[in-house]
Parts: C-alpha cells; sequence; structure tokens
C-alpha cells in the first residue's frame, strides 16, 4: 500500500507518473519521521532530500488539471508553491497508505456499496488525523468557558464522527448513510475545516 499511495501522490501533483519525482519523494520519506520533525536543528540528510525533491518539483512537467499546476495558478510565490508540494509529500503519503488499507478491508464487507460511500465511511470511522490542536492568540469565549490567549484546543473527528447526536449507529460501518447525500462540516471533519483545512482535501476525494 506504501507504493500504491506515493503513486497517488505523484499522480495528483503532476498529473501522471513520474519516475524521477516518486524517486524524490521515496528519497525525503526515508528520513522523515515525527522525531526528525522536531529536532531544533534539521537533519542533514533531511534537509538534503527535501532540497533535492523541490528541484524535481521546480522542474517537473505538470498537466493542466494537476494539483501542482493549479497551485501555481493560485499563488505567485515558487517557494509557497514548493512548501506545499512537500508538505502533500510528507503528510498525504501514510495517511493515504492507512486509509487505503481500511478501504480495501470494508470493500470486501460491502460488496454492493459504492467506493465513494465506502471511502467517506472510512474516514468518518476511523480519520487519519483524530483531532486537530489550535492555540488562540486571543482571549475567546467557549461554551460556558473563557479561554485566555494561548490556551489548546483540540477538536477532535475522531469524536464528532461517533457522537449519536449526529449520528444514526454512529460505531456502525453504513456507507449507505451516503448514498443520498455527500459528508460535510461540522459533522464530518477528517480533513479539518476552515482557513487551515487539509491541502489533500480535493484530491483524496476523487474516488
Amino acid at each position: 500500500l506504501a507504493g500504491l499511495a506515493l503513486d497517488l501522490v505523484v499522480r495528483w501533483l503532476v498529473g501522471g507518473p513520474n519516475p524521477r519525482l516518486a524517486s524524490a519523494a521515496r528519497e525525503l520519506l526515508a528520513h522523515t519521521s515525527p522525531s526528525l520533525q522536531v529536532r531544533e536543528v534539521p537533519w542533514p540528510p533531511l534537509v538534503t532530500a527535501q532540497q533535492a525533491l523541490r528541484q524535481v518539483l521546480t522542474t517537473a512537467e505538470v498537466t493542466p488539471e494537476s494539483l501542482l499546476a493549479r497551485l501555481r495558478a493560485a499563488e505567485p510565490d515558487p517557494a509557497w508553491v514548493l512548501d506545499q508540494a512537500v508538505a502533500l509529500v510528507i503528510a498525504g503519503h501514510e495517511t493515504t497508505a492507512a486509509t487505503l488499507g481500511w478501504v480495501g478491508l470494508y470493500l470486501g464487507c460491502e460488496a454492493e456499496a459504492s467506493a465513494e460511500s465506502v471511502c467517506w465511511e472510512v474516514l468518518r470511522l476511523h480519520p487519519v488525523v483524530p483531532f486537530v490542536l489550535r492555540t488562540p492568540r486571543v482571549s475567546w469565549s467557549l461554551g460556558p468557558w473563557d479561554l485566555p490567549p494561548g490556551t489548546p484546543v483540540a477538536i477532535s473527528a475522531a469524536l464528532v464522527h461517533r457522537d449519536p447526536e449526529a449520528w444514526t449507529e454512529p460505531d456502525a460501518f453504513r456507507p449507505a448513510r451516503f448514498c443520498d447525500t455527500r459528508p460535510g462540516l461540522p459533522r464530518w471533519l477528517p480533513f479539518g475545516g476552515g482557513a487551515r483545512q487539509c491541502l489533500g482535501l480535493h484530491t483524496a476525494l476523487q474516488v
């Protein structure tokens, strides 16, 4: 699944297979782990791999409908575009592989359900990112609580997705619940929401 996920990420980025980009992405992922990401001093092999990937992305040929082409059209700053593309490679690889594993498992159990509804239900029951943490810079009120600046606040997709007030039989796998409707905020948020919504949202939903 890891190889399939990497192939998907490359195709999303440039619109088709690109062995040079896949090789550079694979090298970057080999040096990427949570422990390396939190180091105060960047690990030299990781920095080198990031630079190599950015160079490949700079010269890569893309199709008009590819994510990289759309990023280039939306933002004139090349550095920002490369930052987003590298982030997608790092954040989109393991998350895609994990979700594909769940989809494969459930597709075998729900032969009559559409692949689209199975994917949506998998993301409801097994969101790759179980919660999103934010730290407000100003005081604000949340229900009965007055929160001072700097108070961490987490929104848990894992809890929202299994809330019995929001979902019928919340712990059951029921892709049919999405037969006549598309999922969306605020009940369904595996990609977060708002200005910092996951960059891969629209790409990931291309079933």
